[in-house]
């Protein structure tokens, strides 16, 4: 199997065959030949590859992966109470997630968000784990996300959704609201289950309208230990020497004018 291969493919062949080798079928649709999913051949590896030879077989791959979306839709499958929580479905939505992101597909954005709006509406009322195909969704939807619609997503999953996931909601609500989600640093500091606030930081300093002058600006109204805190994590973040002394001076209280008794 090469690209060209897929190329002549019809769409309902094409379809079938991403559908397939997605769900990990180890029958003739598996060519070339599928590695595990964390191996040098996953199963999305030969179609991002494929898609990337020319502008109109990326278009037909992503036709035929938002095919694949709507049936498990259709299906049932990828919601709360469907059959989502079959491995195999929750590991080809990880994988359709994951071949958006790669393609930068953001016509999948739409029915993506559709599905994390459900699950998160279900986690408000019953909490558990997410699951590997959940998180790929949120990860893509935050690098896709366009509208400010978006941003109810991430406010909802802030407030009622794993507290295990804020540091990938932070991100999230940052590339659509950065305002908004600075003001909620500190209580990102205080959320124990995001063992690594640090590199969260670092990441959301990459991000437009969160840079360090935004953070100091932010922690100026914190209590002297909490913006020693915030300071600490952007230290061990290794942001540069420049970085941390824009946020110390964005931080500083503000100087008091003093006029001239008359």
């Amino acid at each position: 199997m090469n690209p060209n291969d897929l190329a002549n493919f019809p769409p309902e062949q094409l379809e079938r065959y991403v559908w397939d080798r997605l769900r990990g079928a180890r029958n003739e649709a598996a060519d070339p030949p599928l590695d595990h999913r964390m191996g040098l051949g996953p199963p999305e590896q030969f179609l991002i590859c494929a898609a990337n030879t020319s502008p109109d077989l990326r278009s037909r791959i992503i036709n035929a992966v938002a095919a694949n979306l709507r049936q498990l839709i259709t299906d049932g499958a990828c919601y709360p109470n469907g059959s989502s929580r079959d491995p195999i479905d929750d590991q080809q939505v990880a994988s359709i997630a994951y071949l958006a992101s790669m393609l930068h597909a953001h016509e999948l954005a739409w029915a993506l968000l559709c599905l994390a709006l459900a699950w998160s509406a279900h986690m408000s009322y019953s909490p558990r784990r997410v699951t590997d195909g959940e998180f790929h969704v949120l990860r893509t939807i935050a690098q896709l996300q366009g509208p400010p619609v978006f941003e109810s997503l991430w406010q909802h999953l802030w407030e009622n959704g794993p507290r295990s996931l804020r540091g990938l909601v932070i991100h999230g609500w940052a590339g659509i609201n950065p305002t908004e989600a600075i003001r909620h640093l500190g209580e990102l500091l205080d959320t124990s289950e995001v063992a690594n606030s640090h590199v969260v930081l670092k990441g959301l300093l990459d991000l437009k309208g969160c840079d360090a002058n935004a953070m100091g600006s932010y922690a100026q109204a914190l209590p002297k230990a909490k913006k020693q805190l915030l300071y600490s994590q952007l230290e061990e973040a290794g942001v540069t020497h420049d970085q941390l002394h824009t946020f110390l001076v964005a931080a500083a209280p503000p100087k008091m004018s003093h006029q001239a008794a008359p």
